[in-house]
């Protein structure tokens, strides 16, 4: 399974019901996961590459979507060599390295994102927020903008508290546009990342930035986790997110966690799409190596784009995401307004009592 990321130091918690509970002090919530499982070495693919998209932590100001597009934040690991970023990791490393000795050493000064520990070697995650940006383009075209919000490293880690300033980004990057609507601009978010708290409440860094975005009409995706297991994970397990289990060709994924707070299931067995090339230079002179392939799924040192093969509910949650987009543009271009739009494609998708579902698991999406 993937690596962990490490919770925020302490604070408060409260229900995931539409009654708040009564908050309480907890213990931090250790580690969570990037959703994915390894998979096997991927073939590699002349001339096929990915496609760029725009990043929030790079746009100034107030963002104006593609009109007529259903914007798609996708929050989750850096892009492969972007040194602006060095005052978001800043925090996360300073968290590692007081929790975990084998982060010791980290450089927080001149970090190298696609290296981060600086071993010659490409980190374990990399490519990963890439391949759930493919999932969601081959699903939605161009009925969706894609988006990217890098929270995490790509060893997997964060901290909740980044999370939730990411999540609280969207909303203010969105709001106050005149010129978009009393709602401002409105959406999917997709967070293919999960994790457990000591006393299976929800983080409160998280989940208050999900509950307001979720009243204002926004769809908040979120993958159930991989551990097989029927314990609450966050953000999935929160009322206000939409979360997402993993089907395979053969019947319910081994590793997906399931449970009533399970909406959805989608395929995340056997995913396969493209990542950029794994070659670039470090220092101009010497470039990276590939990992070992014990650690690390399928990312080759090549200087082609490559497909890659991936499992995990990590990649069942943009597809999701992307079916509940699609059929919101679809929707919205016959005159309704986005946020109905985005309820209606909710309903007809995930709630419909007629839909088939999987006990535990909710219900089945097959969009392609």
């Amino acid at each position: 399974y993937s690596n962990p990321w490490f919770g925020s130091s302490g604070g408060c918690c409260c229900g995931a019901n539409s009654t708040w509970g009564k908050a309480r002090t907890y213990d931090p919530p250790k580690y969570s996961s990037l959703n994915f499982v390894s998979g096997d070495a991927p073939e590699t693919v002349d001339g096929l590459a990915p496609a760029e998209y725009p990043n929030l932590e790079s746009l100034p100001g107030a963002y104006t979507p593609a009109a007529g597009k259903i914007p798609v934040v996708i929050i989750d690991t850096y892009d492969w060599v972007k040194p602006q970023y060095a005052s978001h990791l800043t925090p996360l490393l300073d968290a590692l390295q007081q929790e975990f000795p084998r982060f010791q050493g980290f450089d927080t000064d001149s970090f190298y994102a696609s290296d981060l520990n600086a071993d010659g070697f490409f980190d374990p995650v990399y490519g990963h927020h890439v391949f759930i940006a493919e999932i969601v383009h081959r699903i939605c075209g161009d009925a969706a903008e894609i988006i990217q919000m890098p929270a995490m490293t790509n060893f997997g880690i964060s901290l909740d508290t980044t999370v939730g300033e990411r999540l609280t980004a969207v909303e203010e990057m969105f709001r106050d546009r005149a010129d978009l609507g009393a709602d401002g601009v409105i959406g999917v978010v997709n967070l293919s990342l999960s994790g457990h708290t000591y006393d299976n409440e929800p983080p409160l860094a998280m989940s208050r930035p999900i509950e307001r975005l979720r009243k204002k009409g926004w769809v908040v995706v979120a993958s159930a986790g991989n551990e097989a297991s029927c314990r609450p994970a966050w953000p999935a397990a929160q009322r206000e997110a939409l979360s997402v289990g993993a089907v395979g060709p053969q019947g319910i994924a081994p590793f997906t966690n399931h449970g009533g707070w399970v909406d959805s299931c989608a395929p995340g067995v056997g995913i396969v799409a493209p990542i950029r090339p794994t070659n670039e230079e470090r220092t101009g002179t010497s470039a990276l190596r590939p990992l070992p392939p014990e650690h690390v799924p399928g990312v080759p040192g090549r200087d082609k784009p490559s497909l890659v093969e991936w499992s995990g509910t990590s990649f069942s949650a943009p597809a999701v995401a992307g079916a509940i987009a699609k059929l919101a543009h679809r929707k919205e271009q016959t005159g309704i307004d986005r946020r109905q739009a985005l309820s209606d494609a909710f309903y007809e998708l995930i709630d419909d009592p007629v839909l088939g579902r999987i006990p535990r698991l909710g219900t089945v999406v097959n969009q392609t």
